[in-house]
């Protein structure tokens, strides 16, 4: 293991890196749990359950494993995407602010 002094020789502000860290432990912000969930893990689960009754269903109607994997994927890609564009439009207006980026406005004068 390398000591301390010789992997913080190089860094400007080694004599206050605890401080820091503890500053940057202290930032509160709002959380973002509830959005993670909507955005990043509920896709995957409203994919996995599509593709699950897509194949049940179409089972049934087709013996071709082949059209049943293809048409299942597709049936639960759309209604993943689907679900993507609601939960994205959803999500944007639960903070009641949009988060937009817009241009700056500056006083253009003509000089001359």
């Amino acid at each position: 293991m390398t000591d301390k002094k010789e992997y913080c020789s190089n860094c400007a502000g080694a004599h206050d890196c605890k401080t820091i860290y503890e500053q940057m432990g202290k930032v509160r912000g709002p959380s973002v749990v509830k959005k993670v969930i909507v955005v990043f893990l509920l896709p995957i689960i409203v994919f996995v359950v599509c593709l699950v009754v897509a194949d049940r269903k179409l089972d049934a109607v087709t013996g071709n494993e082949h059209l049943r994997i293809l048409l299942g994927v597709l049936f639960a890609g759309l209604v993943s995407f689907v679900y993507v564009l609601i939960a994205g439009k959803m999500s944007s207006r639960w903070d009641g602010v949009q988060h937009r980026c817009q241009l700056k406005e500056t006083n253009d004068k003509d000089e001359g």
